[in-house]
């Protein structure tokens, strides 16, 4: 997913690859049952979604099960690591 992004010119940030993530389960509830936003969250918290940060599950309130933030960074030959 980096490289696509690097390819067309956007270098990724901070929180580019949690709001990818974010979109894609989005995308995946839409998929599934449409885009009601309602009947989108009840399968949000009932799936595991496969996103570019790991496979998400969220509770019945519609917190994420596991919340997993790590830090990333950059060296000078612009490859990304985990710290």
């Amino acid at each position: 997913v980096i490289e696509k992004f690097r390819a067309s010119g956007f270098e990724p940030e901070g929180y580019t690859l949690y709001a990818y993530a974010s979109i894609q389960a989005i995308a995946a509830a839409w998929n599934a049952v449409g885009t009601d936003n309602a009947k989108a969250s009840d399968w949000l918290k009932s799936h595991d979604v496969e996103t570019v940060m790991g496979k998400k599950a969220w509770d019945g309130k519609g917190d994420l099960k596991v919340s997993d933030y790590v830090v990333y960074q950059w060296d000078d030959k612009g490859k990304y690591h985990q710290l």
